[in-house]
């Protein structure tokens, strides 16, 4: 169970029942995202379908026959866009050489299931905003996006694989020249936390994912920390920063001093966009 080398995706193998099933996980598709951006100026072509064909590529290298989407499939929240209209289903059409995709329901996901291929639809599946369980021989691994809190039957797993965050890392150079680059957190929840609010104790690890559509914004987790629950569920101690080419940054405690100097005067956002050299290997 590791991330794909200098790509924002994740892939792991389970066996169950006898059957060992490869799975390759992203977060944050946002497809549909250039809607948004030409409303504020910047217009581009869409880039759904190359998303596709990029998770393809992914799967293929690394021998995946199912994919996880961890939510924020499509961008606009409060309805649907001609483009998610047009974009959504043909994104699905060119997926369905996979075995199968699960998708944990997103905030930005409302509306998603209507935007399916009806000759595809059993080949996805749709889960709700509390994810889902993989439960395999060795191991179980929870699948969700992370603006939601996760149903308690979620707390047996081992793993908990969240988006929502668009992890990123804000930091200052030798020259006082600040950049912002993607990241993964990797930590545990605080089963001490977990007790009080599940009455249950749990030590999971905790993957945070970088967002996989590289037109997306991020939030600088040293700066801002993580959005959602799982901000009040990790193990601030045990949280851990690497970016997309493996390189290990250290505790997100010790990094906390690296973030923006704006912030001290007020000038924070909360997502800002990453330099593009990391996002494309």
């Amino acid at each position: 169970m590791q991330p794909v080398w200098n790509e924002p995706a994740f892939h792991f193998r389970l066996t169950q029942d006898g059957q060992t099933h490869t799975y390759l996980v992203a977060s944050e598709l946002h497809l549909g995202i250039e809607n948004e951006l030409a409303r504020r100026g910047a217009f581009l072509r869409s880039r759904s379908l190359a998303l596709a064909d990029r998770l393809l590529r992914l799967a293929k290298d690394q021998a995946a026959d199912r994919l996880i989407l961890l939510g924020d499939v499509k961008h606009r929240v409060t309805h649907l866009t001609p483009q998610e209209k047009r974009d959504v289903p043909a994104f699905f059409e060119r997926l369905s050489v996979l075995d199968r995709v699960d998708i944990a329901l997103g905030n930005h996901d409302a509306g998603l299931r209507s935007l399916l291929p009806r000759s595809k639809a059993a080949h996805v599946r749709i889960h709700p905003a509390g994810g889902f369980l993989l439960a395999g021989d060795e191991a179980k691994v929870a699948c969700l996006h992370g603006h939601a809190w996760p149903r308690p039957g979620l707390l047996a797993a081992d793993l908990f694989l969240v988006g929502h965050t668009h992890a990123a890392i804000a930091m200052v150079d030798e020259n006082g020249r600040s950049t912002t680059e993607w990241a993964w957190l990797r930590g545990h929840l605080d089963p001490v936390r977990t007790r009080t609010k599940y009455g249950r104790d749990s030590n999971a690890r905790l993957i945070v994912f970088p967002p996989f559509n590289p037109l997306c914004g991020g939030t600088p987790i040293n700066r801002d920390g993580l959005l959602g629950p799982f901000s009040k569920l990790v193990d601030p101690a045990s949280a851990e920063i690497f970016l997309l080419d493996g390189r290990a940054l250290g505790r997100l405690e010790a990094l906390r001093g690296e973030a923006d100097p704006n912030e001290k005067e007020g000038k924070r956002e909360k997502q800002t966009r990453p330099r593009p050299s990391r996002l494309h290997g």
